[in-house]
């Protein structure tokens, strides 16, 4: 294959990006760094030095020069024809002949990358499918204003000094914490390099496994999910397993997964509610508000991210979203028998639990 033909391959994928975008209302070029510092979220700044950072996690350019000549995905956008694209192509040849070896220049703000000079690098490493690449990285460390994004990253940065490992990033405030006493280390205590490695290692393996699940379409993070695979299996036994055995055990704990997306969780409520006609179910918890109720609603098939060939009810009930009831998804196989606590005879009738909202 031509480079030229590699080129207009990697310009395809940055269109689709783009058309992507656009779709769905966000901003369709490179994230700049500059623009999102106007407003004097910075605080100090320090050198990293030369690290090998994760391709995933590189989210823009630090000035608006280049950020309309790639596609969020960093794939190419311009023509064929230009100066732009001969560089791209002529990176691309040295990439495939002997590798491109020179590290690009970072910014590193909230656990994100944004390239100052290399750009043109960090698109054909990426369309080759680098894992990592190499940068001398600056971090710029935002002022603390206690917004839980906020205090999340404080927590990664502390979490970042004993263990030197960025591919680690949870959602929730409290995971750091979790996963150091999973691994049997205290708050604070530098983790040998033996176990940095163990974990480098098992992040790895894990986040290609909840690739392989579908856990790339879910909002929780690869990280997310690890803590509470680690938390069913335990920590020796996840960092003990191969990858082939890795995605059957996330299979069978995929529902948990799926969990960690839902921001409204059960909660005691101490109003007591109207009794309310239905099932036993009903009447014994939901009445209560302390526990899932049982609703009868119709629901249209649809498949949804997941690790078996199943098929999903994306179900509303109007009534319990009036009464204050939040309808949760119910998962069906192809003959449209339900996975407990939920099942259904025939579609499009089916059975689902429903749970409080959250309330302020």
């Amino acid at each position: 294959m031509s480079w030229a033909e590699e080129y207009r391959r990697a310009q395809r994928a940055g269109q689709k990006s783009f058309r992507a975008c656009v779709a769905k209302g966000e901003y369709p070029y490179l994230q700049v760094l500059d623009d999102i510092l106007e407003n004097g979220a910075a605080d100090t700044a320090q050198s990293l030095g030369i690290k090998e950072i994760p391709a995933d996690l590189f989210a823009g350019t630090k000035t608006d020069g280049r950020k309309t000549a790639f596609a969020p995905n960093f794939m190419p956008l311009l023509d064929e024809k230009t100066e732009f694209a001969r560089k791209w192509m002529e990176l691309c040849r040295a990439q495939q002949e002997e590798g491109i070896r020179e590290p690009v220049q970072a910014f590193e703000f909230m656990n994100r990358f944004y390239v100052q000079e290399g750009n043109k690098r960090v698109s054909v490493l990426k369309y080759f499918g680098a894992a990592s690449i190499r940068a001398q990285v600056t971090r710029i460390l935002p002022k603390r204003t206690g917004t839980p994004e906020n205090e999340l990253y404080f927590e990664f940065l502390d979490f970042y000094q004993v263990t030197q490992l960025n591919t680690v990033w949870f959602s929730r405030p409290g995971s750091y914490a979790r996963l150091c006493a999973a691994a049997g280390h205290a708050p604070g205590e530098v983790w040998p390099q033996e176990d940095r490695l163990t974990l480098a290692s098992l992040q790895l393996r894990f986040s290609h496994a909840y690739k392989v699940c579908g856990g790339a379409r879910l909002a929780a993070t690869p990280s997310d999910a690890l803590l509470a695979f680690v938390g069913v299996y335990g920590y020796k036994t996840a960092c003990a397993m191969t990858p082939s055995e890795m995605v059957p055990a996330l299979q069978r704990i995929w529902a948990e997964v799926l969990a960690l997306g839902e921001k409204n969780a059960l909660e005691l409520s101490m109003q007591p509610q109207p009794q309310q006609a239905g099932p036993l179910w009903n009447r014994l918890l939901g009445a209560a508000g302390v526990g899932p109720r049982l609703c009868c609603t119709s629901a249209r098939q649809r498949p949804l991210p997941g690790p078996m060939r199943t098929r999903w009810a994306a179900a509303r009930c109007s009534a319990c979203s009036v009464k204050g009831w939040r309808p949760g998804p119910v998962k069906a196989c192809g003959r449209g028998r339900m996975t407990l606590p939920c099942w259904s005879r025939r579609w499009p009738v089916v059975q689902m639990w429903c749970s409080p909202l959250r309330r302020s």
